[in-house]
């Protein structure tokens, strides 16, 4: 039996994608019938799209940081490459600094890779279960463009990786 893998340690910011501040009243959208708030990255790289029904406060501080982590390859299922050897970390805080990890509604994140440089059709979306410690594949989609979307009902690290096409 293999070793349970170590979590990665709290990596290096290697660049935030996305800072501000949104208020749940005055920032409000409608997308595909819901309420939401949005905001994107100056590159629009990276979106946080959050349902004001997920969170209970008037304004939420956002923060996407995209983080060197050189040992996600140590941690990473079998048969999985990291893309560009990154994770993301997305922050959500309410109006008093209280840090919000879980969400009455999923949020939707949004990041964009370079299609040309990554065969699309093996990218998937992990995030880190400290409790198990092992990386789990969540749903996502991904599209010719190189654009990945994913739901999320808390946060923790993602990672975008490459699944091999090679099975045993």
């Amino acid at each position: 039996m293999e070793p349970k893998p170590t979590p990665p340690p709290e990596p290096a910011v290697e660049e935030t994608k996305v800072e501000g501040t949104l208020d749940l009243t005055t920032d409000v959208k409608t997308v595909e019938d819901k309420r939401v708030v949005e905001t994107a990255s100056d590159d629009e790289k990276v979106t946080v799209t959050i349902p004001v029904a997920a969170v209970v406060t008037t304004t939420i501080a956002v923060t996407v940081n995209v983080n060197v982590d050189s040992d996600v390859d140590t941690t990473v299922p079998t048969g999985t490459f990291v893309v560009a050897g990154q994770t993301i970390d997305i922050e959500l805080k309410d109006d008093q600094g209280t840090p919000i990890i879980e969400f009455a509604e999923p949020i939707t994140v949004t990041a964009k890779v370079d299609p040309v440089n990554v065969d699309v059709e093996t990218i998937a979306v992990f995030f880190f279960d400290r409790a198990l410690g092992v990386w789990v594949q969540i749903p996502a989609t991904v599209s010719a463009d190189g654009t990945v979307t994913w739901n999320i009902d808390h946060l923790t690290l993602f990672s975008l990786l490459r699944l091999s096409k090679i099975t045993v």
